[in-house]
């Protein structure tokens, strides 16, 4: 369960990260 729980928020983190350099880069 624990894994799990961390896999779910670093994936947000990740996609949060590469959005905000998209609209950087946009």
């Amino acid at each position: 369960q624990v894994a799990r729980a961390l896999q779910v928020p670093v994936a947000t983190a990740h996609t949060d990260q590469e959005r905000d350099t998209t609209d950087r880069d946009g």
